[in-house]
């Protein structure tokens, strides 16, 4: 049984119904959803269930809203081996969930390879061209599973040749990166419309981190070091330079971005603190900028980087 959360309602108005067909769950609402007690009611009573709750990013849709002491009352209980719920979140700070956690992180080459020729249905291995193009997509699409594999539906539906891809990507990315396929996929968002979402949700929930993340899809997505960003804040903008000099400003900011996983924090060889931004996350970002906003940032930029970069250079700089 597979159950959807939507950011513009409780848990239990997602259910989807058409999952619990011959299980004999009773009547269904005026929508057509399940009462989801009668779901848990249902469930109890089962001894062999595997419950999926999807994009749990706000944490509130799993408890009555309003009612302090129903943490996760939309959680079965899990007390026999053959009863699993599996929850999904994009939320780095979801501990709280009393369930056992594990990050899912890129995928390494050689996975996406797989995942690619597979999705493509195009049978390993093609000719030396064909490799080198599967390759270069992997690598622009920065190793995203969902990215391969909306790819690879390109593939198979339009280009059919690897290289023929990465022609229109170079061409056309971002129309390749918000067209989903047309065939029917178990998940029908784009990876475009996922990042966005978020995006969105930050936006109107806290402004000054959207401004934050727009910055950084300016600068280098392997690692951001906030000593550079702090080295000289003339060139940051007034109204980002009291969070980004303010340490605990700069936290609150930096743990909304986290929440959605769209900055990622790591540390440097040398043990400074970097922020990791996805390459799409920055590709979508900027494709969502006017060209008014990319004027301004791009210069922008370049002054931060001058301030932030010593004059003179000498064996230490």
């Amino acid at each position: 049984m597979k159950i959807l959360s939507t950011p513009d309602g409780p848990l239990s108005s997602g259910i989807a119904a058409r999952e619990a067909r011959g299980s004999g769950l009773g009547a269904r609402g005026s929508r057509g959803s399940l009462s989801f007690m009668t779901v848990l009611s249902w469930l109890e009573q089962e001894a062999s269930w595997l419950l999926v709750v999807d994009n749990v990013d706000d944490l509130n849709v799993l408890s009555m809203a309003g009612d302090s002491n129903s943490t996760f009352r939309f959680l079965p209980s899990t007390g026999q081996l053959q009863q699993h719920t599996l929850i999904t979140t994009r939320n780095r700070y979801a501990d709280g969930i009393p369930a056992q956690g594990m990050e899912i992180t890129k995928l390494d080459p050689e996975a996406c390879l797989e995942l690619l020729y597979k999705s493509s249905k195009i049978t390993p291995p093609s000719d030396p061209a064909e490799d080198w193009a599967a390759t270069k997509i992997v690598e622009a699409l920065d190793y995203l599973p969902l990215a391969i594999d909306q790819a690879a539906a390109y593939v198979r539906e339009v280009a059919k040749k690897f290289s023929t891809f990465l022609t229109d990507y170079a061409e056309h990315r971002r129309d390749l990166i918000n067209g989903a396929p047309q065939e029917i996929r178990p998940y029908p968002l784009t990876v475009a419309t996922t990042w966005r979402m978020s995006f969105t949700a930050i936006s109107a929930n806290n402004p000054t981190a959207a401004e934050l993340l727009r910055l950084l899809s300016f600068l280098n997505p392997d690692g951001i070091l906030i000593k550079f960003l702090q080295s000289d804040a003339n060139g940051i903008p007034d109204y980002l330079r009291p969070i980004i000099s303010h340490r605990i400003k700069l936290q609150e900011v930096l743990l909304e971005l986290e929440r959605f996983s769209l900055v990622k924090r790591a540390r440097h060889v040398e043990g400074h603190e970097m922020l990791i931004v996805h390459r799409l996350v920055q590709t979508i970002v900027k494709d969502e900028m006017s060209d008014r906003d990319l004027t301004s940032f791009r210069p922008m930029i370049v002054d931060i980087c001058d301030q932030a970069f010593p004059q003179e250079w000498n064996e230490k700089t």
